[in-house]
């Protein structure tokens, strides 16, 4: 018996779990908003994207019932909308009723008039001093008369923002409401604000640093006890603290304050390992296979001074560099000290080089930073121009400004470089000569979802000086490859001997454009156009001509940074010298 009822149990089950499905067809349904008034394509547009009796249109309704009760969901939706929009005095009229066989939905709204916000007051739901703000252009907040809820919630922001860094941490809004005029679209918005109390810096608590010193830390509070607590100032500290890289989380929040309104601000750190291994393999016509390993202690001492150890080899150039950082040795000027060797053996020159350097960086806001450096550089070098012996000392001194937030995939934001460097001492005889180099790369989204981006690059160089057979060939300025005009080998866009040797010159310009767009879920693609050119014996005459190139390129999106695989074609190809085409793969962006 209890068999043969199985199956009228599941059916009544099944219905009791999805009412309205399991004994009903969904039946036709039809959907109609009109609107009346102002901003109505808007207005329309907006209500559909909200609606669930929209959303389940094409599927139908089981009941009337069911589609009343939808209905009365999207009717207080759309009145939200309307309020958002500043259309305080809107009316909207629904009806819902069956049809032959189906059901339909009406709603009927009349926008009227957008309103205008007269005045913008803030009532406080707390106790405090009386100097506190009552209007929003008290806190020096900028204002607008609009009644959209984008444009209020923009406004109310920056209060609290003020506020924050006025010595007011906790403060924010509980509530706001539009008080209407009879007979009138004006309107006076209220915000009413919890404040809390009114605080000034005190002490600084460090909780979480167990291998980082307090000392160094307390180099990053840039301000003095008793002085008004600001937001901005703790969150700046934040940022500062995050950019070292000694930390995978910091938070900064101010603790209760004393009788005298000082609150502590209270620093929870938690430390990144201090030591990291890295190992990387490269591709490309031009250098061949190449392997790079890396050894970094970012925090040796516990003032996160920074000792780090690379080893790179491709089939032309093979060097190793041991570096030594020393952060904020003064306020924020960090000592970067770094010693290599490197022997190449390339299509330009054949040579061994020693370079040791010493430089005082310091950081000017957030974008600015500037260097002052000294470098000892001794090359034994042999190229189509003869051989010799170099020992220079030089002084470089420049400036980075950079927008640009991850240097492996920019998206948005520019960055210039500018270097002088004057170099003076021995190559096969005196010499003395000034080097002068200016880059800079610009990204830009160019639809919303930064899914497609424009790019371009430009660098720029020369020196003066002797001629360019004095100059070691590793300082002269050369053109092609990786991070230059992709279309021609290393080194070889510009100025050869008979062989088809390049010589390199005293100056150089080149630049690009490329187009980045996404293919397939991880997998992305680039087009590109790059030209340059190099000058032998003069400064950007370029008696050699330019050369253009211009490529294709696959990324595939990973969590550091996208694998870059770029093919590219040199326009202008010279017999015997230029490769049909060429390959290059690695990690991150080309610029």
């Amino acid at each position: 018996m209890f068999s043969r009822l199985k199956p009228v149990l599941a059916i009544i089950l099944l219905g009791a779990v999805v009412p309205g499905h399991a004994f009903a067809q969904g039946r036709p349904l039809e959907v109609t908003i009109a609107i009346e008034g102002e901003d109505t394509a808007h207005l329309k547009s907006l209500f559909e994207s909200l609606s669930e009796l929209m959303r389940i249109r094409q599927e139908g309704a089981s009941s009337l019932g069911a589609v009343r009760r939808l209905a009365a969901g999207d009717s207080e939706r759309f009145e939200r909308v309307l309020r958002s929009e500043g259309f305080y005095a809107a009316k909207l009229d629904s009806e819902t009723e069956a049809t032959g066989n189906g059901f339909s939905a009406t709603f009927k709204v009349t926008t009227g008039r957008r309103f205008t916000i007269t005045s913008h007051v803030i009532e406080y739901a707390d106790p405090g001093p009386d100097s506190r703000p009552k209007t929003v252009a008290g806190t020096g907040a900028g204002l607008n008369d609009s009644a959209r809820g984008p444009d209020i919630l923009k406004i109310e922001k920056e209060v609290i923002a003020r506020l924050r860094a006025t010595g007011y941490p906790l403060a924010r809004v509980v509530d706001r409401q539009a008080e209407i005029k009879s007979a009138s679209t004006d309107a006076r918005l209220v915000y009413r604000v919890e404040s809390g109390p009114y605080s000034k810096f005190g002490s600084t608590i460090w909780q979480g640093a167990k291998r980082t010193r307090v000392g160094y830390l307390n180099k990053f509070v840039a301000w003095k006890r008793g002085e008004i607590y600001s937001l901005d100032r703790t969150n700046t500290m934040r940022d500062e603290l995050s950019d070292t890289g000694l930390f995978t989380r910091v938070e900064v929040t101010p603790g209760p304050a004393d009788a005298d309104g000082n609150a502590p601000v209270v620093v929870d750190l938690t430390e990144r390992k201090p030591r990291t291994i890295a190992a990387g393999l490269s591709y490309s016509t031009n250098l061949g296979s190449g392997a790079t390993v890396s050894w970094v202690n970012r925090n040796l001492l516990g003032r996160a001074e920074k000792l780090s150890a690379d080893l790179k080899f491709t089939q032309v150039l093979q060097s190793s560099a041991l570096g030594f950082e020393k952060p904020r040795i003064l306020a924020r000027t960090d000592l970067v000290t770094k010693l290599s060797a490197t022997h190449e053996d390339d299509e330009a020159f054949r040579g061994k080089t020693i370079l040791a350097t010493a430089a005082l960086k310091h950081l000017f806001g957030k974008s600015l930073t500037a260097s002052a450096a000294v470098e000892f550089y001794s090359s034994v070098t042999t190229d189509p121009l003869g051989h010799r012996h170099s020992y220079l000392v030089g002084f470089p001194i420049g400036g980075v400004w950079s927008t640009v937030k991850d240097v492996l995939d920019p998206k948005r934001g520019l960055s210039v470089s500018l270097t002088v460097a004057p170099n003076v001492g021995d190559s096969n005889g005196p010499v003395f000569f000034t080097l002068a180099e200016l880059t800079s790369n610009y990204h830009w989204p160019i639809d919303k979802s930064d899914k497609y981006i424009g790019a371009v690059w430009m660098h720029m160089g020369a020196f003066a000086g002797p001629g360019t057979a004095v100059i070691p060939p590793d300082k002269r300025y050369y053109a092609g490859g990786a991070g230059s005009v992709r279309g021609y080998g290393f080194r070889l866009l510009g100025p050869t001997d008979a062989n088809g040797k390049p010589i390199g010159g005293r100056s150089v310009f080149e630049g690009g454009a490329e187009l980045r767009f996404p293919i397939l879920n991880r997998i992305g693609g680039a087009v590109f156009v790059e030209a340059g050119g190099v000058d032998e014996t003069g400064i950007f005459e370029f008696k050699d001509g330019i050369g253009e190139s211009i490529g294709l390129g696959l990324r595939y999106a990973t969590g550091i940074g996208p694998i870059r695989v770029d093919a590219a074609l040199p326009l202008d190809r010279r017999k015997g010298i230029d490769r049909p085409f060429q390959i290059y793969v690695g990690l991150g962006q080309a610029f």
